[in-house]
């Protein structure tokens, strides 16, 4: 399983923040719908993330906008 932190663009975290996935790829612009079913567009995949996120068992940082 894959987990990916949600943030808005503005810096602020969707609820709810996590993602949790099979899929280790994905791409810009692809549609997300998480928690709430929201839909959601991603605009940026960081994979480069920091210690304490990683040690946490995220494995990147999705920023969104709603879709």
């Amino acid at each position: 399983m894959f987990r990916y932190l949600i943030k808005f663009s503005n810096g602020l975290l969707h609820d709810p923040a996590v993602f949790v996935s099979a899929r280790p790829f994905w791409s810009l612009a692809e549609p997300l719908r998480v928690g709430n079913g929201q839909p959601l567009r991603i605009l940026a995949i960081n994979t480069e993330i920091n210690h304490s996120l990683s040690e946490a068992g995220i494995d990147g940082v999705f920023t969104v906008e709603p879709a």
